[in-house]
């Protein structure tokens, strides 16, 4: 999988810009849309999963991507134009994923969510296999 195909990395590139001031755009309406449905995937991996330890680094994935930008940037005033941003943004992801990838955004976290419920017989996250084989030790 693509990890550009998934909106995590937009947003978190969208933070990125926005905290080291190479744009005036605020993605913290994006960060927060993304929060609920994180927060709905994580209990349904939690309650489902396999191996435990995949629902570990989704949450260390998402805590990095998503919660430490929110207490960095979550005081920083929203302007009008943020919405129209962040509206505008998620069109272009659709458009991106449509379009130039030629997938299915619902087949695309179809398959992420299979990878963290089943992972040993799953192997579209290649990713979370390498670093549990990597740093295994750290969950021992």
């Amino acid at each position: 999988m693509n990890k550009f195909d998934l909106f995590s990395t937009w947003i978190f590139t969208g933070f990125l810009l926005f905290y080291f001031e190479f744009t005036n755009f605020n993605p913290i309406i994006l960060i927060y849309s993304a929060i609920v449905p994180v927060a709905f995937f994580a209990i349904d991996i939690y309650k489902n999963t396999s191996d435990i330890t995949y629902f570990y680094f989704f949450m260390f994935i998402n805590i990095i991507s998503k919660i430490i930008p929110i207490f960095l940037i979550g005081n920083e005033t929203i302007k009008d134009s943020d919405y129209s941003f962040s509206v505008l943004i998620i069109i272009i992801y659709f458009l991106y994923i449509y379009i130039i990838r030629k997938k299915d955004v619902f087949k695309i976290y179809n398959d992420l969510y299979d990878s963290y419920i089943d992972p040993e017989n799953n192997a579209k996250n290649n990713t979370f296999k390498y670093l549990k084989a990597r740093f295994n030790f750290f969950l021992h």
